[in-house]
């Protein structure tokens, strides 16, 4: 639920500009509205988590209901980026018992692999954060249409994948175990994720200097939280596959 291309969510807020804007975008408004789901997401997580502690049994309807909820919700937000307020602010809740109901099976089997997802994830944003913000770093039109590309194709080769792997089951950990290739994969999922928050951190840097409506900050801060919460899910995944591959 959390693959997606920055664009899908605030890729054309610089198209929106107009010298008739009374209240315009700024950075605190962003930060507020990001830190406002970001602490939904989390709310979620530890209170999935908590949940499925007293009662593990719940794990499956946890997880269906909430990946659903999350679709149907993110797929509205999608569409009708003016609902974001409300349905981005359900999707984080939904995504965050996924996010929490998945950390703690993998918790459970490989320890340490939580904290160090949560680290990563952490180091890796405030990273690229302090570098854009130095000037370091830039996203560049062509860089974005590549990494879309690639972003596609992986999507679309897991998918091929995950229907021949029902009559060569083989074919399943070779891309979506702890094999070489999937790890390596992994990884190259690890950088679009980095990359993707760059262009949203970039998306919102844009919105405010060109002061666009106060409206899209909603969206740019949902976009952001999107993105970190699929760079965290994939280093969860990264090193799970690692501490697997560890374990033969």
């Amino acid at each position: 639920m959390v693959y997606r291309t920055s664009n899908a969510v605030i890729g054309n807020l610089s198209r929106q500009a107009s010298s008739e804007v009374e209240d315009r975008a700024s950075y605190k408004g962003v930060a507020i509205k990001a830190g406002l789901l970001g602490f939904v997401t989390v709310l979620s997580a530890v209170a999935s988590i908590v949940l499925l502690q007293r009662v593990p049994e719940y794990m499956n309807v946890i997880l269906i209901g909430a990946l659903i909820g999350a679709f149907v919700f993110g797929l509205i937000a999608a569409l009708a980026p003016s609902t974001i307020p409300v349905t981005g602010t359900i999707y984080c809740l939904l995504i965050g018992l996924v996010m929490g109901a998945t950390s703690y099976v993998v918790d459970i089997l490989y320890s340490g692999v939580v904290p160090l997802a949560l680290l990563s994830t952490t180091m890796v944003v405030a990273t690229i954060s302090i570098m854009y913000g130095l000037g370091l770093i830039k996203v560049s039109q062509r860089a974005q249409s590549i990494a879309i590309t690639v972003l596609v194709s992986v999507m679309l080769i897991g998918l091929v994948v995950g229907l021949l792997s029902f009559f060569v089951p083989g074919l399943y950990n070779l891309f979506f175990g702890d094999s070489l290739l999937s790890i390596g994969i992994s990884v190259l999922m690890v950088f679009l994720a980095s990359f993707f928050v760059l262009c949203d951190i970039a998306q919102i840097d844009s919105i405010v200097k060109q002061g666009l409506d106060k409206k899209l900050e909603w969206r740019a801060a949902y976009g952001l939280v999107i993105g970190i919460i699929w760079l965290y899910m994939e280093f969860l995944r990264l090193f799970a596959k690692i501490a697997s591959r560890s374990r033969r």
